[in-house]
């Protein structure tokens, strides 16, 4: 074979390789085929109930415990009426977590009845031999000052209106002296007033 019929009979290879062929033909299913294949996707046999699905099934196959075991249904409760569900928005539960605190009622919020006011909202007037405080706040006081308050309370029994506070020297340089407090500068203290210039000296030294 000559150069020229190789490259004859190459061209002719490649041009019947690349040349455009009919696609196959489709095939066409019958009914009865596609039938059989689907049969073929289901399952043959259903998957086995768990233990306690199954008991649940004997259980519910016998008539009489599914008489006894009846659940009533919607509508068929015996008692059909229930308060209606109210749902709040934020500031309506704000509101009403507000009232439950405080012990309001709705007379007194929209203001048609008037808001007691507890004595102890106001300054307890002072009165030599009596508390300085309201007795429900006493507790509340630091350790020092209920000590304090306990010893005014033992010491103004006798109705005097003034105690004495001892300085050395060393204080304001004029040997030993007293300094005298009334009990009402106590009271003072005790209600973060304006206090006397003894009281603040004692404080100082």
């Amino acid at each position: 074979m000559t150069q020229e019929e190789l490259d004859e009979f190459e061209l002719d290879h490649v041009r019947a390789h690349f040349a455009p062929k009919k696609p196959p033909p489709v095939h066409q299913w019958s009914e009865a085929d596609k039938k059989y294949f689907r049969s073929l996707l289901q399952p043959k046999y259903r998957a086995p109930l768990s233990d306690y699905d199954r008991q649940i099934t004997k259980s519910w196959e016998k008539p009489r415990n599914r008489l006894r075991n009846q659940v009533p249904q919607l509508g068929q409760q015996s008692k059909q009426s229930i308060p209606l569900l109210k749902v709040l928005s934020n500031q309506d539960a704000a509101t009403a977590q507000f009232v439950l605190e405080s012990g309001l009622t709705k007379a007194q919020l929209l203001e048609e009845a008037p808001i007691e006011v507890h004595p102890g909202a106001n300054k307890k007037p002072f009165v030599l031999g009596e508390p300085l405080m309201w007795e429900e706040l006493i507790p509340t006081l630091p350790t020092r000052m209920r000590e304090l308050h306990a010893w005014y309370l033992k010491v103004s029994a006798s109705k005097d209106v003034v105690f004495r506070a001892r300085i050395q020297d060393r204080h304001f340089h004029r040997g030993l002296d007293d300094i005298w407090i009334y009990f009402e500068n106590l009271y003072d203290l005790y209600h973060q007033d304006a206090l006397d210039k003894s009281l603040v000296c004692v404080f100082c030294i």
